[in-house]
């Protein structure tokens, strides 16, 4: 098994192409492109849904892949009109946290943190995970369908937080607090057709915040 702290996210693959990510603020090529130390690869052959690529490789449960994989983009320099820098987390939903926290220790992930939350109507529980660069957001709770589990949705961090909703196109609507303290976030439109999930958040207060 990996070493704690050794594991790492090195990309994202999604299906479907460049244009969606074009029309959210990114400087997107037919492969894709790079967020800081992640890459985000669409359109790559026989892919299905979105997974996480690990360095060293996992499936994480079903939310990750086992195969290695060489991420393009990592030794390219890119100037995203929305000005994102990296990722900040991932999420991904599981209806088994047990099942699935084991998977990503097993992997190597280091657990930085365990909690309950109120969601709606019910209490869901969340791990988080570091994983390089950016965190792993594990939750469970009701509601999650029998089955692997899969990526929920990915959260970047961006230096122009505030121009975001008047960028052309206005991949944003608005910009609210965020739960971390001192942070906002700002989810893209589903007009985009980004093929999941998609938030902007200002970068942390400081490098030990998690």
């Amino acid at each position: 098994m990996p070493g704690v702290q050794d594991t790492r996210v090195c990309a994202v693959t999604l299906p479907g192409g460049g244009e969606p990510w074009v029309r959210a603020g990114f400087e997107c090529d037919a492969a894709g492109f790079a967020a800081g130390a992640v890459a985000v690869v669409v359109g790559r052959p026989g892919a299905e849904g979105v997974r996480v690529v690990l360095d060293p490789p996992s499936e994480l449960d079903g939310a990750g892949t086992s195969e290695p994989f060489f991420a393009p983009h990592l030794d390219q320099e890119f100037d995203h009109p929305n000005g994102v820098v990296g990722v900040d987390h991932i999420v991904v939903a599981t209806p088994s946290l047990s099942r699935s926290r084991a998977a990503m220790l097993d992997a190597g992930l280091d657990l930085r943190l365990e909690r309950q939350a109120e969601a709606g109507d019910g209490t869901i529980e969340q791990a988080f995970f570091l994983a390089g660069t950016c965190v792993i957001e594990l939750v469970g709770g009701p509601g999650q369908p029998d089955g692997p589990a899969s990526v929920w949705g990915i959260t970047f961090v961006t230096s122009r937080l505030d121009c975001l909703p008047a960028l052309e196109g206005g991949p944003v609507a608005s910009i609210k607090k965020a739960v971390q303290p001192g942070r906002h976030i700002a989810v893209a439109r589903r007009e985009l057709g980004l093929p999941t999930r998609v938030a902007f958040m200002d970068p942390r207060t400081s490098a030990g915040e998690r």
